[in-house]
């Protein structure tokens, strides 16, 4: 102890007042003293015991106290942005990190935004139970309480408050949809609970966010289970970047299999036989047992066996949760399956104008495999109008190999449809003279055109297919109407659900994710890209599978009639009864084209 604080003098301070502030002292430098030793919690279950409990973390409440702490010594304030699970016991952990702040500093203005007016007077509950069950000695005294709304904190005796005002705090719980009383001051602690729930965000994004502060000990946390209302677009955005490391706040998953409540005890001598689906979780989701897949079929039963219902609720990854409901336009397993794929390029590069490649970490390009000499390729392209606004229309291409339908490279970028039209020159050249086929529809036909103009040999021929030959047309480049998409699905959905796709650019994943069966109101079917996501890059790939199939299967019958006519040269004198009673092909012999001729 240095010399001065040996010889202060305490003696005329009241020990009850000098123990008080020791404790308050202790409790903002340890959040884990503070919620473990003045908070009390509402049990869930009826027991014969008291309402009310003490807050006992749980393992992943403990790890997000530790990471607040160490944010709050790193860069002075908290940020944290919780994905969760459904009733895992976040909002009672966030208002116990924003009740510290609240009830133990002055003039700290806390704001909790709620979805609806029920859930307001649940979360409002949360926080007045922990004000009341504080130790006497540290509960700050109230001014006033508006109930189920706001509380705030002072001495309520105006005629004491000139010597003793109190905390001056104060603490808001308000609906999504009427948030504008948090623009009359500063926002010290921010509490969004169930984000996506948002009706709307605009009045958030127009008063409460500029009015919350940036300065130190303040405190942001975000907390959150998915769903397709107004606010999961801002939800997922600023997860998505937390993930990245592109903002301040710091993402954390709450996995509901490590809750205690999620989880049914095997009996005595039971042997729980696994599904495939059951053996494939055991294998690839760390910490999950029997007794959580008991759970959750039990669950799954409650849910009449909606699986979509029960990933946004309970999912086991942060995509899995945003999948679309029953209209996905693909098996959502076999997806899934496809995440065990996704490798980042061996190239990142960009292109100069005579068409050679350099590698630059910030590229349009991406190679995951260099062209092999005799291998055939294909690309598929949809074009954007150039430039990058709200609608974030990019241009893009993929290209596949023929037989393995593995994706060998990717471009996504916003260009003029003609200086694309370059790119894709160059690089179908790269690809050993690939097969392009840009889409035509709005500004793929300046692509086609500027092809032409450059002689690239092999663009493709649009084939019309509801004959019984299919013929190609006079036109180039692939167009995109309702039947010919659905026609690029069906492929596309066909080779998934056989695994027999290849691809490692997760963007294109995430897309494949978010692709979604809609029906028109004239009962037509038709896919388009999810709420919030884009379908620039699996249109070019479904496009490019569709070429590279259609080339492979003219290559096959064009060997198979190579060797029927062969062998019919063989036997035609030798065995007359090789051929069918009227004459037409070979017995044992069919192809397409055979089938087809003597129509």
């Amino acid at each position: 102890m240095s010399e001065g604080l040996s010889q202060l003098d305490l003696s005329q301070y009241d020990p009850s007042e000098i123990q008080r502030a020791a404790k308050i002292a202790l409790y903002n430098q340890d959040l884990r003293l503070f919620c473990e030793k003045e908070l009390k919690i509402v049990i869930k279950d009826v027991t014969g015991e008291s309402d009310l409990q003490q807050f006992r973390p749980y393992r992943w409440q403990l790890d997000q106290i530790e990471a607040a702490e160490k944010q709050l010594a790193r860069i002075g304030k908290i940020r944290q942005i919780v994905f969760k699970c459904r009733q895992p016991g976040e909002s009672t952990m966030a208002a116990g990190i924003v009740s510290r702040l609240t009830y133990l500093t002055h003039n700290v203005h806390a704001f909790v935004v709620a979805q609806d007016k029920t859930t307001v007077g649940t979360i409002f509950g949360i926080y007045n139970n922990y004000y009341e069950n504080l130790s006497d000695d540290i509960r700050p005294m109230q001014k006033y309480f508006t109930k189920g709304t706001r509380m705030v904190l002072g001495n309520p005796n105006m005629r004491a408050r000139t010597d003793d005002p109190g905390l001056n705090s104060e603490l808001i719980v308000g609906e999504a949809k009427n948030i504008n009383v948090g623009t009359g001051f500063t926002v010290h602690a921010l509490h969004l609970s169930e984000l996506a729930r948002y009706a709307s965000v605009q009045s958030l994004k127009d008063s409460l966010i500029p009015a919350f502060s940036d300065g130190k000990n303040t405190i942001g946390i975000i907390e959150s289970t998915a769903h397709w209302a107004a606010g999961a677009e801002m939800l997922k955005s600023m997860c998505e970047r937390a993930m990245r490391g592109e903002s301040e706040w710091e993402y954390h998953f709450v996995r509901w299999w490590r809750q205690p409540e999620f989880q049914i005890s095997l009996e005595k001598g039971e042997i729980f036989k696994t599904t495939q689906e059951e053996k494939h979780l055991l294998k690839t989701v760390p910490l999950l047992t029997l007794e959580n897949l008991k759970w959750r079929r039990r669950k799954l039963m409650d849910l009449d066996g909606d699986i979509y219902a029960f990933r946004i609720s309970f999912p086991f990854t942060f995509e899995e949760a945003w999948i679309p409901g029953g209209h996905s336009a693909f098996p959502i397993d076999r997806l899934m399956e496809l995440r065990g794929q996704i490798k980042p390029p061996k190239r990142r590069c960009e292109m100069t104008i005579d068409g050679k490649l350099y590698d630059d970490p910030d590229g349009r390009l991406l190679i995951w495999e260099e062209p092999e000499q005799g291998a055939e390729y294909h690309l598929g392209s949809d074009l954007g109008a150039g430039i990058d606004d709200e609608a974030h229309d990019a241009t893009t291409a993929e290209i596949v190999k023929q037989g393995n339908r593995k994706q060998v490279a990717e471009w996504q970028g916003y260009i003029d449809a003609r200086d694309f039209a370059d790119v894709l020159f160059h690089l179908g050249m790269y690809y050993n003279v690939a097969q392009i086929a840009p889409e035509t529809e709005k500004y793929g036909l300046g692509c086609v055109v500027r092809l032409q103009e450059l002689c690239y040999p092999n663009i493709h021929i649009w084939q019309k297919r509801d004959q019984i030959n299919v013929k190609y047309t006079n036109f180039l480049g692939w167009s995109t109407t309702n039947n010919s998409k659905i026609l690029l699905v069906d492929l596309c959905r066909h080779l998934l659900w056989n695994r027999q796709l290849h691809i490692y650019s997760e963007a294109l994943l995430e897309e494949m994710l978010n692709y979604v069966r809609d029906v028109t109101p004239g009962g037509f079917h038709t896919y388009n890209a999810g709420p919030g996501s884009t379908d620039d890059l699996i249109q070019a790939f479904m496009i490019a599978l569709r070429i590279s199939e259609d080339e492979a299967m003219w290559s096959q019958e064009g060997e198979m009639e190579f060797k029927q006519e062969k062998t019919e040269e063989k036997y035609r004198e030798r065995d007359p009864a090789y051929y069918d009673v009227e004459g037409l092909r070979a017995i044992g012999v069919h192809t397409a084209r055979s089938e087809t001729k003597p129509w």
